[in-house]
């Protein structure tokens, strides 16, 4: 097919078609050189006809954060998840020579120590 020049959204898509068709063919080939000249008329089309809204890249971290529902101010704490597995183990230290590093680390956060029958706590950040 001989391609010119697009101009109307129906000669885009076509051209849109022909291009994802033949997306996959090797270089050197005629539809290569045809797949190249349709991504050029392509993206000349998009650039003429398709205008983007300028964003300012705080206002839409802010938008999402308020769709999830969260505040910017909030500092983020690690989520805990305490293995129900473990619960035959309750009145054990599991990994003594670890809680004293847990119980460093939770300092530095700001959270409450590990106490000796929550040593098998698990720390999701």
């Amino acid at each position: 097919m001989e391609w010119k020049v697009i101009k109307t959204k129906t000669e885009y898509n076509r051209a849109l078609k022909r291009s994802v068709a033949i997306f996959q063919v090797e270089s050197g080939t005629s539809e290569f050189d045809e797949l190249e000249l349709l991504l050029v008329l392509i993206k000349e089309y998009e650039d003429k006809q398709i205008v983007l809204p300028e964003v300012d890249p705080i206002g839409a971290i802010r938008l999402k954060t308020e769709e999830r529902g969260k505040d910017l101010n909030k500092s983020k704490l690690p989520v805990v998840r305490i293995d129900n597995t473990l619960e035959k183990y309750k009145d054990m230290v599991l990994f003594m020579d670890k809680l004293d590093k847990a119980n460093e680390m939770l300092k530095t956060v700001r959270l409450p120590k590990v106490c000796s029958e929550l040593a098998g706590i698990q720390f999701f950040l």
